[in-house]
């Protein structure tokens, strides 16, 4: 229970850093866009458009930096959940292996139980012959 709510759990941190990274490469691109336009109407001369343009340059290297240190965090928490996965297949792995020899040793206690089932029943079948024969040999003594 406890393996799986770990899987669960880096599961969903990896997907939640798949949606803010997809978040922020749609702030890129739509900085990218603006750039493309600014560039256009830059060429036309307008000193304030240059301007805009530079600012946006700007602004878009912020977010490239951001998405640059968001990916990083992103492929820490990847291997973080990478690591807790394989820990939880190594624990899985150790109980299942315990459960196997504890699964044997429970086969290996029945089979004596089985043998020393079977030679109690020898015994008093033997027991009972000897009875018998007893009985026998009294009842002759007696005559």
């Amino acid at each position: 229970s406890a393996l799986r709510c770990e899987a669960t759990l880096a599961s969903n941190l990896a997907s939640a850093a798949g949606t803010e990274a997809k978040v922020l490469q749609g702030d890129v691109e739509a900085l990218r866009t603006e750039a493309e336009m600014l560039i256009d109407e830059l060429e036309k001369g307008d000193d304030k458009v240059a301007a805009e343009f530079r600012s946006l340059v700007e602004a878009r290297h912020e977010v490239q930096s951001r998405c640059d240190a968001e990916a990083e965090v992103l492929r820490r928490a990847i291997e973080e959940a990478a690591s807790a996965r394989a820990a939880c297949d190594a624990r899985f792995a150790a109980q299942r292996a315990e459960v196997a020899s504890k699964a044997q040793v429970t086969m290996g206690l029945e089979q004596a139980a089985l043998e020393i089932r079977t030679a109690l029943m020898e015994q008093s079948k033997a027991l009972r012959q000897v009875r018998a024969e007893q009985d026998d040999a009294l009842a002759e003594l007696e005559a």
